[in-house]
């Protein structure tokens, strides 16, 4: 036998799989053809995909992968290829039915009925019709879609497809007992009609009878195991008959062919949550939103998986949801009202779970939640009643003795709790939550010995524990023995280094020393044996803030943001920070990649409220706020942020509406009643604005605004030593920005303008940073004459986009130093290209660097903007003689000289005048 050599046993196999690779689109259609003809619909879908690959253009392709789609059950694929067929020419008779089935069954009704029949063959007309007719349905137009059926039934009596269509008009209708009928007919002469028996199954599902038609969609499935239509279908009941058996299975079969179906991933995400996957749960029930709609319960699933995922603020929304959608639902009362115990929001967990106690007045986990709502809100009588029922029901359980005497301790009734806590420990020795209860119990009747006695005894029975030695700790800081409690906390970390309830103790006691090293290295030792403990993250950015580090601040929020991409509180904290630094532009883009529900937690609308309002989007942080009002109508703080949206907006009426509200709301809302009385004394409303600062001035009398409030009274009464001396009161109350300006200006008012400065310099020697106050200073400087550029440079060191900083110190360096005065002209310019006044400093600027066609387009762009400004008409004077414009420039001098406007320029202009006529 002859070998092969290596080589061409290569180049043989190489021929042999091009040969294979080379498979034409119509071997490839042909074999989908054979598939389809044995029933194998998904096997026939791969070759038409492949076809098409190869051949994109393939008419006949499109149409069956179309129609295969279509009697699959997934009508939107359906509609897209049938098309392209129709695109491609394909024989019109069947595409053109075919694809108004598809748009019909998909919701385009309208698209459905601008088909024409024109052209089509009788036989194709009634398909047509049919079509039609149920996209009439769909639009309620009930005896336009009888009369179609009509049309299609005289041309084909015993269509079954217009039969079936006739009975779903029955249903619409509300005659369930003609609908069957019809649909009987149907069944007796095609008793193996799939589409039958789906409409059979689809009206005994309406009328409630969930046997049959788990029956009849099993039937389908038997005639077409492939039915996208009744695989949905047959999931989704035995989700709600809680057969998860064949929900799982038809649901499995159903993403098999469909991995996107929304009905689907509803029932797997179920299946999800039964099995304690939540994280999973949520990522398909999410896929499932299309049909949430229709199908209320999702909400409550995602509400859940949320939950038990602990995600607090995705599983309000969504349990609100549902219970809005389903307000009678005993299972959504108790869903969002978990969701409210857990936001401590007791009040709410009260209103949810009274009808449910009431209606099942044994349910244990019901009356415990109630219990727990009602003592916190110090309705400890109702709650300790309940607690006592709860322990009738449940005479061996520990939990249920402990909780009645957790009941007894927030009533103040030690004594008796110590005896139900001491029975739990008895029951259960193990039982730990007694143990602490019962040193609670001890505590509370400042029995510390006792309780010292049962911590101890707690500690003995748990020696390697951690938490017996805290509770100790804990015991002897109550005590007031705060040297023993820091020993005892130290002693926790013998056993865990890391114990994170210990090294918090230990670090605050730090803190109030001062010592944030000391405390700093308690955090992180936290961090060394749990590297995503989040509040010793967030303790740590507290830290780097009392540092004064904001780079710090920033860096430790974002990690633990990276860590906890889920939770609201790094992100909320962040967001402050930027805030509270001046920058309300990073706000925004934090809390980007949130799902909806998150972006709309109320805390999150109002830091985004704050935002826009710092960046001046008054409009947007209106928006903003009215989502605010809607989620929580009573909030007091929402209606104050509209007013100063409003404000900013120039409405000031609505600006007072919304301060109004806010005081009917709460009050005493200081800061509402100041704002309003600012906005009354703005408007001139004397006597609203006095009663307003009456109320003000009996309860803030200290408060640094109502002095300043006091100050501007006195100063409109002629009184100006008053004003001055509220000024001064405001600044002492309150040292800050607001109240050096204001004491600045009632001083420059005054006349004492040294004394404005000489305030504003000894504020700047504590507080380099200040931006607004070194501006004040700076352009009092330079109306008096004064020097201000290093002023101006400071400034721009902090905030190197100031136009006004940079404008004034390119007109002041101007002469001793074009070009730097040209760096920072041309900067400004470019920040406000609209703004005369710096187009005006970069024109003369221009001129002095020898730029002058450059500063004669510039100096016309800022007469454009104010065209009877006297010092820019001079400077375009001065720039037209520079470019030998001798003539342009009299003429503007001669206009100028011959008004009786006076500026800073009008020797200079005579000079020029002069010079240029001679």
């Amino acid at each position: 036998m002859k070998l092969w050599s290596k080589p061409l046993l290569t180049l043989t196999l190489a021929l042999l799989l091009a040969g294979c690779a080379e498979e034409s689109a119509e071997s490839h259609l042909a074999k989908a053809r054979e598939y389809l003809a044995a029933g194998e619909q998904n096997a026939a879908v791969l070759e038409l995909k492949t076809a098409l690959q190869k051949d994109q253009n393939l008419a006949e392709a499109r149409w069956l992968l179309g129609s295969t789609y279509l009697n699959s059950g997934d009508p939107a694929s359906a509609e897209k290829e049938l098309q392209r067929a129709m695109w491609l020419d394909w024989d019109p008779e069947k595409t053109l039915p075919a694809y108004a089935m598809a748009l019909a069954a998909t919701g385009k009704y309208a698209d459905a009925l601008k088909l024409s029949a024109e052209g089509l063959t009788r036989g194709a007309q009634a398909s047509l019709y049919v079509s039609q007719a149920l996209a009439k349905i769909g639009l309620g137009e009930n005896q336009d879609a009888s009369d179609l059926l009509d049309q299609a039934l005289a041309v084909t009596p015993a269509d079954s497809r217009a039969l079936l269509a006739k009975a779903e008009l029955k249903v619409r209708m509300g005659d369930l007992e003609n609908a069957n009928a019809a649909i009987d007919t149907v069944l007796e002469r095609e008793p193996d009609s799939a589409s039958a028996w789906l409409a059979k199954a689809e009206l005994n599902g309406t009328s409630g009878d969930r046997t049959a038609a788990a029956k009849a969609y099993d039937k389908v499935l038997e005639l077409e195991p492939d039915s996208l239509t009744a695989l949905r279908a047959r999931a989704l009941l035995g989700l709600d008959e809680g057969d998860l058996k064949t929900a799982r299975q038809s649901a499995s079969r159903l993403l098999k062919a469909s991995p996107k179906d929304p009905a689907g991933n509803l029932v797997m995400g179920v299946i999800d949550i039964q099995d304690g996957r939540y994280e999973r749960a949520v990522k398909r029930l999410v896929q499932a939103e299309p049909i949430g709609k229709d199908y209320p319960m999702l909400a409550y699933f995602l509400g859940s998986a949320h939950l038990s995922n602990g995600n607090i603020e995705q599983a309000a929304a969504f349990a609100s949801k549902f219970y809005a959608q389903v307000p009678g639902s005993i299972r959504g009362r108790k869903l969002l009202a978990t969701v409210r115990l857990r936001e401590e929001n007791y009040a709410a967990v009260e209103e949810l779970l009274r009808p449910v106690v009431n209606e099942r007045p044994d349910e244990v986990i019901t009356l415990k939640f109630m219990a727990h709502a009602l003592l916190r809100q110090g309705k400890n009588d109702e709650g300790i009643e309940l607690l006592s029922r709860i322990a009738k029901l449940e005479p061996e359980s520990a939990e249920a003795q402990v909780s009645l005497g957790a009941g007894l301790l927030l009533e103040g009734r030690a004594e008796d709790a110590a005896q139900h806590i001491s029975a739990a420990l008895e029951l259960d020795p193990q039982f730990r939550q007694g143990d602490m209860l019962l040193v609670l119990s001890h505590v509370q009747r400042g029995d510390f010995d006792a309780a010292m006695q049962a911590a101890q005894s707690f500690a003995e029975r748990n020696p390697e524990a951690a938490m017996p030695r805290n509770l100790i700790a804990w015991v002897h800081a109550r005590d007031g023995n705060m040297e023993a409690s820091r020993s005892a906390y130290e002693s926790v970390l013998e056993i865990d280094a890391g114990d994170p309830g210990a090294n918090h103790a230990l670090a605050q006691f730090d803190l109030a020393q001062g010592k944030l090293d000391a405390a700093a290295a308690r955090y992180n030792s936290i961090l060394a044996t749990y590297p995503e403990n989040l509040p010793a993250q967030l303790q740590l950015a507290s830290i780097d803030a009392r540092r004064d580090d904001s780079d710090a601040v920033i860096a430790r929020l974002e990690k633990a943001i990276e860590t906890h991409p889920k939770t609201l509180e790094p992100r909320l904290m962040l967001a402050r920070h930027y805030l509270s630094e001046g920058r309300p532009d990073k706000v925004s883009t934090i809390f980007l990649g949130l799902p909806d529900a998150q972006r709309q937690q109320p805390a999150v609308l109002q830091v985004m409220a704050l935002a826009q309002l710092a960046e001046k989007e008054h409009s947007q942080a209106l928006f903003t706020l009215e989502q605010l009002s809607a989620s929580d109508p009573t909030s007091a703080d929402a209606h104050y942020l509209k007013a100063m949206a409003a404000a900013g907006n120039g409405d000031a009426d609505r600006a007072e509406r919304e301060l109004d509200r806010a005081l009917e709301l709460q009050p005493a809302f200081h800061a509402a009643r100041l704002a309003r009385a600012k906005l009354r004394l703005q408007l001139g409303r004397a006597t609203p604005f006095e009663e307003d600062l009456s109320v003000l001035i009996r309860e803030v009398p200290d408060n640094a605004d109502v002095f300043l409030l006091q100050a501007a009274a006195a100063a409109l009464a002629g009184d100006a030593p008053g004003a001055l001396g509220f000024a001064q009161r405001a600044y002492q109350a309150l040292p800050a920005t607001s109240t050096v300006l204001a004491l600045g200006s009632y001083l420059e008012r005054a006349g004492d303008m040294q004394q404005a400065q000489n305030t504003y310099q000894e504020w700047l020697a504590t507080h380099p940073k200040d931006v607004l106050v070194r501006m004040k200073l700076a352009n009092n400087s330079m109306a008096l004459g004064q020097d201000a550029t290093q002023q101006y440079r400071r400034i721009i060191e902090k905030e190197a986009d100031n136009v006004i900083a940079l404008n004034n110190l390119a007109w002041l360096l101007r002469e001793s130093a074009p070009e730097e005065a040209l760096d920072y002209a041309r900067r400004a310019g470019k920040l406000e290209p609209g703004n005369s006044a710096v187009l005006d400093t970069l024109a003369v600027v221009e001129y002095l660097n020898g730029n002058l066609e450059l500063a004669g387009r510039t100096i016309r762009r800022a007469l454009e903007l104010a065209p009877e400004q006297p010092s820019m008409l001079y400077h375009s004077a001065m720039i037209a003689a520079a470019r030998g414009a001798t003539d342009e420039a009299l003429q503007t001098l001669t206009a100028l000289l011959d008004g009786s406007a006076e500026f800073p320029e009008h020797a200079e202009a005579q000079a020029l005048y002069a010079s240029l006529k001679h």
